[in-house]
């Protein structure tokens, strides 16, 4: 008889390497077979149906964490789970709705809302968000990618790092695999940029992402044919998983990029997850969410009157 822990197991199993559908027939079955839901098991669900992309799931899902005893307010590791899945449904006044309510947050609540808020063009919402963030103290980690060279050799790269001993080749590699890539119809996502900038800086940062110059090395120093594995500290962006399908394809690469949250396998131009990248069609405006907008707003005053953000914000940001 299977216990929790080989449920729980199989589930976040099947989340972590892009399969949700699987994971949640797994968690259809745990259910069936009478056995409790924890922490874990519900944060692989959540997972799962954030890849899905569906708002039904995230309804079916939320009705499971309250029968189960969890409210995602009350509770940060699933409450983060929960922005998350929320803000990738298309639903992201139920994510701010959480964050708002949460008595305690993590660095994974603070960047889904501002990825939430930046991936639907909320701007003002987004330079809310750092402003409460510098004040709250909070630090954002740097993106760092890793690869494996010669000889087992770990070599780390940061974003927009040109330090390398071989950044001359890296930046030369980087060059001609994306106008390879751009002769084939590849176009820069500028909205994987959470900053209001101009487009030719947007066209800058992404170019200096940390697994794009590990790919661009990863290249250059392995043989032919050779699989390029590169481990993430952050989670991939939209435009850094297009390329990777892409160089996957016009290279004959097989390329493994494991992030902060799941295994990506890139092979002849397409990845394991499905390339589930795409931001839901439900339009997240100011215009559409006139409440969430001024929810945001009177944080904002509320904090400029001295009242205090613990019940409100923290910070993160995302490279």
């Amino acid at each position: 008889m299977k216990d929790i822990v080989a449920w729980t197991a199989m589930v976040t199993g099947y989340a972590q390497n892009a399969k949700p559908k699987e994971a949640l027939e797994v968690f259809e079955r745990m259910l069936d077979s009478g056995v409790g839901v924890d922490e874990v098991t519900l944060v692989g669900v959540v997972s799962a149906c954030a890849q899905l992309g569906a708002a039904k799931y995230a309804e079916w899902v939320r009705d499971i964490a309250d029968r189960s005893g969890f409210d995602p307010t009350k509770n940060v590791v699933v409450g983060s789970a929960f922005i998350d899945m929320y803000t990738k449904c298309g639903k992201l006044e139920d994510a701010y709705w959480v964050f708002r309510g949460m008595t305690e947050r993590n660095v994974f609540s603070y960047s889904s809302m501002i990825v939430g808020f930046a991936m639907h063009g909320m701007w003002d919402d987004v330079s809310r968000v750092r402003m409460l963030m510098r004040k709250k103290g909070f630090k954002k980690n740097p993106a760092c990618s890793m690869v494996e060279g010669q000889k087992g050799v770990i070599h780390e790269f940061f974003a927009g790092d040109m330090n390398h001993p071989k950044s001359v080749e890296i930046k030369k590699a980087l060059e001609d695999l994306l106008a390879r890539l751009k002769h084939q119809g590849y176009q820069p996502n500028l909205s994987s940029v959470p900053y209001n900038i101009s487009d030719d800086q947007k066209k800058q940062l992404l170019m200096a992402h940390s697994e794009k110059l590990a790919l661009a090395f990863g290249l250059i120093s392995s043989c032919a044919g050779c699989v390029i594995r590169i481990v993430k500290n952050l989670r991939i962006c939209e435009d850094c998983h297009v390329v990777m399908c892409g160089a996957s394809e016009i290279t004959g690469r097989e390329i493994i990029i494991r992030d902060n949250l799941r295994f990506h396998h890139f092979r002849d131009g397409k990845c394991s997850c499905g390339n589930f990248w795409k931001p839901p069609e439900t339009c997240c405006s100011r215009t559409a969410f006139p409440k969430l907008h001024h929810w945001m707003v009177k944080i904002v005053t509320h904090d400029a009157k001295g009242l205090g953000l613990n019940s409100y914000w923290g910070c993160d940001a995302l490279s």
